[in-house]
């Protein structure tokens, strides 16, 4: 019978998070949504991490690889399928069009972002979307 070893959760997580020690335990800001203010902690003795922060997700070291790992998957107009047009995150969204993402993450969550949709912990967009939006002077 042989037994599974999964890396240490400190190490695959500081690939990821610049993590300070906090006591036992570390701390860092979450690699899964925009924020400032450290809530992502990592709990080396139960090998476990969490967000106390705006996602509150939780997992082993295989949930944060997969999570880490993970794509958004292309998000279908309204209007028609789209299998060519690949989503884009607000993080992409905002390095590409040198825009602010925690402005582009306020204009998501108050659903006033055409073509971007919550996926899981995150937001995708439509790239066709999102670019008339911005040639339209950013007004819904």
């Amino acid at each position: 019978m042989s037994v599974a070893v999964q890396p240490d959760i400190v190490g695959v997580v500081a690939q990821h998070v610049a993590l300070r020690r906090s006591g036992d335990n570390y701390v860092g800001v979450c690699p899964f949504h925009a924020e400032r203010t450290p809530s992502f902690f990592v709990f080396p003795g139960r090998q476990r991490w969490r967000c106390f922060g705006g996602c509150g997700i939780s997992g082993y070291v295989s949930d944060f690889i997969a999570r880490i790992n993970s794509e958004p998957e292309p998000l279908p107009r309204k209007d028609e399928p789209a299998p060519g047009k690949r989503g884009m995150t607000i993080t992409e969204l905002a390095a590409g069009y040198g825009l602010s993402a925690s402005f582009l993450y306020k204009l998501a969550r108050a659903n006033k972002l055409p073509g971007c949709r919550r996926l899981g912990w995150r937001f995708v967009c439509l790239r066709e979307e999102f670019e008339d939006w911005i040639r339209a002077g950013g007004k819904d």
